[in-house]
């Protein structure tokens, strides 16, 4: 009888023991290496990755290739790439992923600037049970790791802890916590051939439009055909822009370049009808056109170069 009430409520006790948390979480070194970037995609926001990741535990029973998620990703697959066991006894595995990251590139002074890539990972197991220890040691970027029209700066990992605002579906659960690593790459754009490139048909508008000025005792026909020339240049530089980058909330360095190119166009068609209604002579007309011209001219270039040579050395 005493061996039926002990069995009874051993089996009673079970889901307690169950549900218990365990004495103390697994520590499991957590580590990273790039193998290549592809795809940067800055008009949707993403950039593909591909890199390895391995963990090494005491914990035999230890599965990461299908606990641990990239929480940024799109999409990503992995392939298996192996486990073992170390000297040390700890138990090792490695696998080979790809993914689709959702970045929010910073584009404010596109096509300059620096951009910091992110990877974040996380396990399904909260801190009770996993704690990542970043493995810093063997972390690195692959030695042929390149990414043509850009400097490689930096690569990092770090921890954190991440909290989320739910159980996920099991009322019996608290809300807990979950260690995360990020492995950052930090990349510089060498964009001085993409700057000339993008926005050449905004400095040749500009130019036209300083043109103008000299032009005040040409016909009014022959103006205008050097005005509607810079308006062509412009708007089709602008449509081409507006194809690569998304819209922003930032004053980006296009935006600096485009408004400037739009006011000297202004300005210039402008200077160009009041002129002509002013009484004073030929000569004096001249003289104020160029007057003007000159100060725009110095101001659009000036304006110019001091945006672009903040956006460089960002």
């Amino acid at each position: 009888m005493k061996m039926f009430r002990f069995i009874l409520i051993l089996l009673l006790l079970i889901p307690f023991l169950a549900e218990a948390k365990p004495d103390k979480p697994e520590v499991v070194t957590f580590g990273v290496y790039p193998m290549s970037i592809y795809e940067l995609d800055q008009f949707n926001n993403s950039f593909g990755i591909s890199f390895y990741a391995w963990w090494r535990t005491k914990d035999k029973n230890y599965k990461p290739d299908s606990s641990i998620e990239i929480v940024n990703a799109r999409t990503y697959t992995h392939k298996f790439g192996g486990t073992g066991k170390t000297a040390d006894g700890d138990y090792y595995t490695f696998v080979h992923y790809y993914a689709k990251i959702h970045y929010d590139w910073n584009l404010k002074y596109f096509p300059f600037g620096h951009q910091y890539l992110q990877v974040r990972l996380e396990d399904f197991e909260d801190t009770d049970h996993i704690v990542f220890d970043p493995d810093f040691k063997d972390s690195r970027l692959h030695s042929e790791f390149e990414l043509p029209g850009w400097k490689i700066i930096n690569m990092s990992i770090k921890k954190s802890t991440t909290s989320y605002d739910t159980n996920f579906g099991n009322a019996d659960a608290p809300k807990g916590l979950f260690d995360r690593i990020t492995m950052t790459i930090e990349i510089k754009r060498e964009g001085m051939r993409v700057f000339i490139s993008y926005f050449i048909g905004f400095f040749m508008a500009g130019f036209l439009a300083h043109i103008l000025y000299l032009m005040n005792t040409f016909p009014f026909p022959a103006r205008a055909t050097i005005f509607a020339g810079g308006i062509f240049s412009f708007i089709g530089n602008k449509y081409t822009i507006d194809q690569k980058l998304p819209l922003t909330t930032d004053f980006t360095l296009a935006d600096s370049i485009q408004a400037a190119t739009f006011i000297v166009l202004f300005l210039s068609i402008c200077t160009s009808i009041l002129t002509e209604q002013l009484n004073i002579t030929p000569q004096q007309k001249h003289r104020l056109s160029y007057t003007i011209g000159i100060i725009s001219f110095i101001g659009y270039v000036s304006y110019i170069v001091i945006n672009t040579y903040i956006a460089v050395i960002s």
